[in-house]
């Protein structure tokens, strides 16, 4: 004879396992992946420590369907990093005012 008490928190703890299962498979693929700085381009290595300047790197940002490309992006967090970044770029002067 078999004990319906047993049976039910059996599948209670089969429940309960699943979810936290699940609950860490949906957090794994969700949280974002870090590459090795030694995997990220050229400019991303040159700007990253940069001060002043904020440097992202993408890898495979979809276009389309088929094509994906890697992005390097680049912010000025200041004055300084804007000058520095208009230097760099050889940018025309002007746009420092704007």
């Amino acid at each position: 004879m078999k004990n319906p008490i047993l049976n039910n928190r059996f599948w209670l703890v089969v429940g309960i396992l699943l979810m936290v299962e699940c609950a860490a498979l949906f957090a794994f693929r969700s949280c974002p992946r870090q590459l090795p700085e030694r995997k990220c381009s050229e400019v991303y290595r040159r700007y990253a420590h940069v001060p002043g300047v904020e440097a992202a790197f993408v890898k495979g940002f979809p276009i389309n369907d088929t094509l994906g490309v890697d992005v390097t992006l680049l912010r000025a967090a200041d004055s300084v990093g804007w000058a520095y970044l208009m230097n760099k770029f050889d940018l025309p002067k002007a746009m420092l005012e704007l």
